[in-house]
């Protein structure tokens, strides 16, 4: 009896090779989807951190109209800061500036208030975050207390 070695693959192989290799890519791409995101989130929490520190600042170099910070950021703006001819404090400047910024980044309802408490300046910083579409939107919150 003569047997023949055999070779190359046969057709059941084939098959089965491409169902292991597409549950390979599935969970790589999965993967990717949780660590982008993870990176997002993690973005937005940058971004706030940065305006906090920023206006944290900005009150620092300003501390002796602290509390003009506070009546500014609790209210609308109906004057533009940045328009010619407007008349606008220290204070509304920087806020003005803080808002308009929030504006330029791509987090979602974004809002920034500053708190006074004797030497101490409270800023928060609110936004919604949503990591990826059809996920619940998340409300998050950064706080930084800064000593003038």
């Amino acid at each position: 009896m003569n047997i023949k070695k055999q070779q190359g693959i046969s057709m059941l192989e084939i098959p089965i090779t491409i169902v292991v290799i597409s549950f390979g890519f599935l969970s790589l791409a999965s993967f990717q989807m949780g660590t982008l995101s993870y990176l997002s989130g993690s973005n937005q929490h940058l971004i706030a951190t940065a305006m906090a520190n920023s206006m944290g600042e900005s009150i620092r170099a300003n501390s002796g109209n602290a509390l003009a910070y506070h009546e500014a950021s609790s209210r609308a703006f109906a004057t533009d800061c940045g328009a010619s001819g407007a008349t606008c404090t220290i204070a509304q400047y920087d806020i003005w500036l803080w808002k308009t910024a929030f504006e330029q980044h791509a987090m979602q309802d974004v809002d920034g208030v500053v708190e006074i408490d004797g030497d101490n300046a409270i800023i928060t910083v609110n936004w919604v975050e949503k990591s990826s579409p059809g996920s619940d939107a998340i409300d998050q919150s950064y706080v930084l207390q800064v000593a003038f």
